[in-house]
């Protein structure tokens, strides 16, 4: 096994025919043991096939209620802080990014919202299931204890009564429901000449994704969408938050871009376009994500039955048959070669993204970005 930093090895990884997802990970990495989503796939074409499904399904460009879906939640969070929390009591901001990721992820994975941000609660348990089922299936990594859960004694039961369970289970039932009555839908309508509603579980079925594999890929968007997401937000703001001078520039280019017209005045949501063209905003955003990785998994591959011969840092290094190589995202994102000489320790500077005059530079400082979210 090797950890390793090197942005140039990550990227041979992932593109040298022979590299190989690593099984003792991923095969711990999926939410149902029967079935594997396009995380847990270890076949390179079965993944790419996968992919090529999904695609226009996430990207937006079948999912054309996407940008509404989301702003609709951000209108309830905002509402929720103005009228119980705002000027009356202290509020745990991390607990409602969490509340806001899985209202939005529900809305946008099932069409149907889970409404934590409306009742400011969560009966059911989803935020506590989906870190204790993190940590256990980190553990389980760790341990490589994964097949347990081929035993029918420690596996989900089936045909889970979605009014009587809470948390993970609830989840899954929930999923499972909602996932068949919406292909029923989409062949009804197809078959009755009436368009189906276009959003991204349309988009799945649309383009040849059904049954349990259906369930499988929703189930992980919903699971991995909400932690990455909400980790990312969690993080950004807090650095923005403890930084007078980050969040004050900030506030300088929101307020100017409001006053411009750039940006429309509250209540109204600015929308993706025109957050672009707020030049800090966007670098705060990457910096955010470049300070606190939000997808730090192990992400290994195995090497070439044959081995292979890589360069770092100028030499050339033989690796063995068979290593599981995993990347570090938070030691590349500390590159002093890539983001600075300050990279390397917990300064939050989202003007180095301004800065950098070096094409190249620029290149491969969002490529990491990338490639870690």
């Amino acid at each position: 096994m090797l950890l390793t930093s090197s942005p140039d090895l990550w990227a041979r990884m992932n593109t040298q025919p022979g590299y190989k997802k690593s099984r003792w990970y991923y095969r711990a990495s999926r939410l149902d043991w029967r079935n594997d989503n396009i995380f847990s796939q270890l076949d390179t074409q079965k993944h790419d096939e996968r992919r090529s499904q999904m695609i226009r399904g996430y990207s937006g460009a079948e999912n054309l209620t996407l940008d509404d879906d989301i702003e609709s939640c951000v209108l309830k969070l905002l509402h929720l802080i103005r009228s119980r929390y705002a000027g009356q009591r202290k509020m745990d901001l991390a607990q409602k990014i969490y509340f806001y990721m899985f209202d939005v992820i529900s809305t946008i994975g099932i069409g149907q919202s889970y409404d934590l941000l409306d009742t400011d609660e969560d009966p059911n348990d989803y935020v506590k299931s989906s870190h204790v089922g993190l940590e256990t299936c980190n553990r389980q990594v760790a341990l490589g204890t994964w097949w347990m859960n081929q035993i029918p004694l420690f596996s989900p039961k089936a045909d889970l009564d979605i009014e009587n369970t809470k948390g993970f289970y609830k989840m899954t039932a929930l999923n499972a429901a909602v996932v068949e009555a919406r292909e029923r839908e989409f062949h009804q309508q197809r078959s009755l000449g009436v368009v189906p509603r276009a959003d991204m579980l349309t988009s799945f079925i649309k383009n040849g994704i059904s049954g349990d594999d259906l369930k499988a890929e929703n189930m992980l968007q919903i699971v991995a969408g909400t932690d990455s997401t909400g980790a990312a937000l969690r993080a950004t703001l807090l650095y923005v938050m403890t930084n007078r001078r980050v969040y004050n520039t900030l506030q300088a280019e929101i307020d100017d871009a409001v006053k411009s017209g750039l940006a429309p005045r509250a209540p109204e949501i600015i929308q993706p376009k025109q957050a672009k063209e707020l030049r800090y905003l966007q670098a705060v955003v990457k910096e955010g994500m470049r300070i606190c990785p939000p997808a730090n998994n192990q992400l290994c591959r195995d090497t070439p039955p044959e081995g292979d011969i890589v360069v770092i840092d100028g030499e050339e290094v033989y690796l063995p048959g068979g290593v599981s190589i995993i990347p570090s995202f938070k030691a590349m994102h500390r590159n002093k070669s890539v983001y600075g000489e300050d990279a390397n320790v917990d300064v939050f500077r989202p003007e180095r993204w301004l800065e950098e005059r070096d094409e190249q530079k620029r290149k491969t400082s969002l490529q990491l970005i990338d490639i870690s979210t």
